[in-house]
C-alpha cells in the first residue's frame, strides 16, 4: 500500500544555510552583506569573540568566512579546528 504525501510547503520548513561571517573589517562585511540573499542567514560576529560559544551553535552553517588578523597567531589553529 503507497501512502500520498502532501510536500507543498515543505521548502519553507526547512532550515536556511547560515553564512558565519567573522570580521571586524568593514570593507568586508559590505561587500558579504552585498551579496548575501535569502534563502541565506547571515551570522556576523567579531573574529576576536572566538571564545563565545554561542557563536559555534549557529544552525545549518554552511560557509564560514574568517578575518584572522585580530585573532591571536597561537589562538588560530585552535580556532580553525572548532569551525
Amino acid at each position: 500500500m503507497r501512502f500520498k504525501v502532501k510536500t507543498e510547503g515543505l521548502e519553507e520548513i526547512r532550515l536556511s544555510s547560515t553564512l558565519l561571517l567573522l570580521s571586524d573589517d568593514e570593507a568586508l562585511v559590505n561587500l558579504v552583506l552585498g551579496i548575501v540573499e535569502p534563502p541565506w542567514k547571515l551570522v556576523r560576529s567579531s573574529a576576536d569573540r572566538y571564545t563565545n560559544r554561542r557563536m559555534f551553535t549557529q544552525p545549518n552553517v554552511r560557509l564560514v568566512i574568517l578575518d584572522d588578523q585580530t585573532v591571536k597567531e597561537n589562538d588560530r589553529s585552535w580556532l580553525l579546528a572548532r569551525i
